[in-house]
């Protein structure tokens, strides 16, 4: 059982953590203080136990949670660990989604939020060179962060120009939150809509939530920004819904 202090999001979390839920098929796989910065004692308390096919249990802390997760721990440590520190401190949210820096000189950036096979990373890919995270990002009314020390950015090949998510200690971590877009894959592609300056929590949700957290998490009031949103239609024609995306992004940014 190996022993962490870890800070995520300005939360102390003391986490215990069974190797044997790392994936044994990668040995690089990251590790807590590759997300998270050390922490000082312990506002919460986690433990993570090896069980049959890879189940993860949870101590009396975290409501005696099990979760199934045929990926690696560093995925769990790093989800459950972020929805701990933001239930907790309410300073910020945590949403399912991807950040990205449209405007580095101004700090502006754009949220992709949706659920999974939304389009969020099909349409990171077209626009800008600059991923902060393509996963979990922590906002609070008027600014997004990366959840954890690792910022990402994107580069493209030098002979097949395909572009890859790395994440580097150095990466882009906080933005000024200036678009939302709600990606809803059930319309078609480029149609788009104002709606007020509130997420429902139903496209905001983590998708790797044990069952519990997620009820917990969809019963939060919805959360409130400063920035414009608009919900997206995302189903086929994928250039004129980058071409909408572009339009808007230029219309407020």
């Amino acid at each position: 059982m190996d022993q962490f202090n870890i800070n995520a999001g300005g939360q102390n979390i003391s986490l215990q953590l069974d190797s044997r839920l790392y994936d044994p098929k990668n040995r690089n796989i990251l590790g807590p203080y590759d997300y998270f910065e050390t922490g000082n004692g312990s506002d919460i308390n986690l433990t993570l136990l090896y069980g049959r096919r890879r189940r993860a249990f949870a101590d009396e802390d975290f409501l005696n949670i099990r979760h199934y997760r045929g990926k690696a721990g560093s995925h769990i440590i790093r989800q459950l660990a972020c929805y701990l520190a933001a239930f907790h401190t309410r300073k910020f949210d945590l949403v399912h989604g991807t950040g990205l820096l449209v405007n580095p000189e101004s700090r502006k950036g754009v949220l992709l939020i949706g659920p999974g096979h939304c389009g969020k990373s099909t349409l990171s890919r077209e626009l800008g060179e600059i991923i902060m995270d393509d996963d979990i990002m922590l906002i609070n009314e008027d600014t997004m962060q990366v959840a954890g020390k690792m910022g990402f950015v994107t580069y493209k090949h030098p002979v097949h120009g395909r572009k890859f998510l790395t994440p580097l200690p150095s990466g882009e971590k906080e933005a000024r939150l200036t678009m939302v877009f709600i990606l809803d894959k059930k319309e078609q592609g480029g149609k788009y809509a104002d709606v007020d300056n509130r997420i429902p929590r139903r496209f905001a949700v983590p998708e790797d939530l044990p069952p519990l957290l997620k009820k917990a998490y969809l019963k939060l009031n919805p959360i409130k920004v400063d920035a414009p949103i608009f919900r997206l239609g995302t189903r086929g024609r994928l250039p004129q819904t980058v071409e909408v995306l572009r339009h808007l992004i230029d219309q407020h940014i």
